[in-house]
């Protein structure tokens, strides 16, 4: 069975397989988004995943982004190995970037490194974040209500220009996609021998050309100003047969909400 390839792009360890094919937000645009954020090693400052901001000390992004499997071992990031910058679009570190360490990371139980269910993680950090709807930086309420198909949303991330891994995209770029029913895009996937899951949405373009793809993951899929998804896995990227896989908000509200409170009381 042909397996899912997430969107990762692990620039400390080669721990993910590459697409082999373009390798950026495909098909979109320069921009600017106050809940973006960049998910960093500590060591040499690199950029790895992408992250929503939820709330003043909360950081949403996917599973895999934290959970690598070396070898054939799972192992989860330490929480002191990374940290978060947000408040910019550069993907480079500049003397007045908003950064924060991260404190504690709650990663979903049934979340595992060679499948893409259940691809979701919690990020808290170590002080808050100056939210405000008049700065660069704010959080993005989660959505409520189950998405229609051909719905416009945002997917968005610093992902890679080329298949190396150590080129980024230098700038935030942007990307319109469309909803697909989950119904539609499982009989996509499955002409390949891929199973989609409950909690997983779907969204590309009808003709191709537009996608969130490598060095993207753990980033914010947006539909009217209401995060939807996270940037999580697919098959190849930009191609109209198979439209992107994300994590699904509305399936895991309750997870979402019941990790924070966990987070908050340890």
């Amino acid at each position: 069975m042909t397996a899912l390839r997430f969107l990762t792009l692990f620039l400390y360890f080669s721990v993910f397989c590459h697409w082999g094919l373009s390798v950026r937000i495909i098909g979109g645009r320069p921009g600017y988004l106050p809940y973006q954020a960049s998910l960093r090693l500590r060591t040499g400052s690199n950029h790895f995943c992408g992250g929503t901001i939820i709330g003043p000390f909360y950081i949403l992004t996917a599973g895999h982004c934290i959970v690598i499997q070396i070898a054939s071992r799972a192992a989860m990031l330490n929480p002191r190995a990374i940290f978060v910058v947000v408040g910019q679009t550069e993907l480079e570190m500049m003397t007045n970037s908003t950064k924060r360490n991260v404190a504690k990371i709650v990663v979903h139980k049934d979340f595992h490194p060679g499948a893409a269910e259940n691809d979701i993680a919690l990020l808290r950090l170590n002080s808050e974040l100056p939210l405000s709807p008049e700065m660069p930086i704010n959080a993005i309420p989660l959505n409520t209500d189950h998405l229609k198909a051909g719905e416009t949303c945002v997917a968005s991330g610093w992902g890679s220009i080329q298949p190396s891994p150590t080129k980024l995209n230098h700038e935030l770029h942007l990307v319109d996609v469309h909803v697909f029913t989950l119904n539609k895009c499982s009989s996509m996937y499955r002409v390949a021998g891929v199973t989609l899951h409950p909690g997983m949405l779907c969204a590309g373009s009808y003709a191709g050309g537009k996608d969130a793809c490598q060095g993207d993951s753990g980033g914010p899929l947006v539909c009217s100003g209401k995060l939807v998804g996270i940037i999580s896995s697919g098959l190849s990227c930009a191609d109209a047969d198979f439209p992107g896989v994300y994590t699904d908000i509305v399936f895991y509200r309750d997870w979402i909400q019941d990790a924070m409170r966990t987070l908050d009381k340890n």
